[in-house]
């Protein structure tokens, strides 16, 4: 994490107070710059302090970059997995990738539902090894006509040893 750029003319309302009227304002050079509020306290939100408005303009820049690089700035809030998704597919197809079409929809069908929602970083290993071996217990997805809502699916009968074998995908021993 960038340090917080201090200067002590401009950190404190008194003083900025003390510094002489001019037609030039007072620069402080960050990443990015910003305007201050001498009358209110900072609240993170509407007013922000010195610092407040360094990491804003950090996050800002940050911002910028990604999109200059091609890519969607960050979201507000955790990374969850339909966001990797998301970048994931938008990275497939700037590359000329085969095969997205299919894999977006396995992703919107599959993963997502269960998955959508959770943060990339508290993402285990365990729960997608449940997720996973969950996916040979469920129904069977059939096609689905076009435009419809509802995925449609068929029962499997769990009792016959090949269906079970057909759904599942083999493991390898280390």
């Amino acid at each position: 994490m960038p340090r917080t750029v201090r200067d002590a003319a401009l950190e404190t309302r008194s003083a900025r107070s003390r510094l002489r009227t001019r037609g030039e304002p007072y620069w402080k050079s960050l990443d990015a710059g910003g305007a201050v509020d001498d009358v209110h306290d900072g609240d993170g939100v509407t007013v922000l302090s010195f610092s407040q408005a360094q990491a804003a303009a950090r996050g800002w820049w940050k911002d910028e970059q990604r999109r200059s690089a091609g890519h969607e700035p960050f979201s507000i809030g955790p990374y969850t997995l339909a966001d990797a998704l998301r970048d994931y597919f938008a990275a497939r197809e700037r590359k000329g990738s085969k095969g997205v079409k299919s894999d977006r929809c396995y992703a919107e069908t599959r993963i997502k539902p269960e998955l959508g929602n959770v943060e990339v970083a508290k993402l285990t290993t365990a729960r997608l090894r449940r997720w996973h071996e969950d996916l040979a217990n469920r129904d069977k997805f059939v096609r689905t006509r076009k435009g419809a809502t509802n995925q449609q699916t068929r029962a499997v009968d769990f009792n016959d040893p090949e269906n079970v074998r057909a759904r599942r995908e083999p493991r390898t021993e280390c």
